[in-house]
């Protein structure tokens, strides 16, 4: 059966009324409940970054979508899968009308999971031991990434958030072995988790050059469908790459993970917007070789000097001037 994804064109002032639209078209129906749980991320080492952390539209769109018997259990963290400490104001302001709860460290304890398939590197990379946050385990869960590109990665969305969530630790300790271990994670994923789908904003993307350096993209885009694997997919031609050449994406289809292939996969919506892309240069699709030495330099003089600029002029812009108003109060 092909994949369903959802694609709509948004803008600031139509953004909530376009999440309602994505999630109808991609199939989340309501009442059901699909979600009791929502994992989303806060952006490079728990700092928020236009681009790189859950928005404030996103969050509140899938808290009142979702909130159909219980109020939703909130899994946020790090790109290292560290959790959150807590919501961010923007974030807090978002959640408050659905009534969802930041998870605590009690649904963040991590249970044992025993394997259902054979995931060596998995194994190898957590230490013989795997396991998932208590307050997942048998429930529903959306997953709510933001798009990064960039630094080796062809594509960041909804499998690097079961990535940082189920794999902690740094990615760039993969050395090579991301296509192996994204397959485990997803695999493993399936018969761990109840995870009914993936909502990915769009409306910023993150663009980053290897060496921790980023900057933001305006992408006007909102992507939902229930196969991760599919949206993630989607997603990258979004960005302007293929598919089928993103080893990763690749495996996952041919092992039956998910539909990583364009030609398993069902547009809906704004269907045009795939072909449109984004723009962006095919370097930043490429990987990038660079010495840890050189990396860490670069990324700390992009966090002190160049970040806190960017930052400021999203905070002028159209997305940046709605993040920072709060949410309107629920009737």
């Amino acid at each position: 059966m092909r994949a369903t994804v959802a694609l709509v064109e948004t803008r600031p002032e139509t953004v909530r009324e376009d999440f309602a639209r994505v999630l109808k078209l991609a199939g989340f129906a309501r009442p059901e409940p699909l979600a009791s749980r929502l994992v989303l991320g806060t952006g490079p080492g728990g700092a928020w970054f236009p681009g790189a952390a859950a928005t404030p539209w996103q969050v509140a769109a899938a808290c009142e979508h979702f909130a159909a018997d219980a109020s939703p259990l909130v899994f946020a963290m790090d790109e290292q899968g560290r959790p959150a400490a807590g919501p961010e104001p923007a974030l807090a302001a978002a959640l408050t009308p659905a009534g969802a709860i930041w998870a605590g460290n009690h649904e963040w304890a991590r249970r044992p999971v025993r394997p259902a398939a054979d995931l060596p590197r998995l194994l190898e990379w957590t230490g013989g031991s795997l396991t998932v946050p208590a307050g997942l385990a048998g429930q529903p869960v959306v997953l709510l990434p933001t798009p990064a590109v960039g630094g080796g990665w062809p594509l960041a969305g909804a499998v690097a958030l079961l990535a940082a969530l189920l794999a902690p630790g740094r990615r760039s300790d993969w050395r090579g072995r991301r296509a192996e271990l994204l397959v485990e994670i997803v695999r493993f994923a399936r018969a761990s988790l109840h995870v009914t789908g993936a909502v990915l904003d769009g409306t910023m993307w993150s663009v980053a050059d290897g060496v921790g350096r980023r900057e933001t993209l305006q992408g006007n885009v909102l992507v939902a469908g229930r196969d991760p694997v599919a949206v993630d997919a989607v997603a990258c031609r979004l960005a302007g790459g293929d598919p089928r050449r993103v080893p990763w994406l690749r495996a996952c289809t041919a092992e039956g993970l998910g539909s990583g292939d364009p030609r398993d996969i069902r547009l809906v919506g704004r269907t045009e917007l795939v072909e449109l892309g984004l723009g962006l240069p095919p370097r930043v699709l490429m990987p990038t070789i660079r010495l840890a030495a050189q990396r860490s330099l670069r990324a700390a003089a992009w966090r002190l000097l160049k970040r806190p600029a960017a930052v400021r002029r999203h905070r002028e812009s159209a997305w940046g001037r709605l993040r920072h108003e709060s949410p309107e109060p629920k009737d």
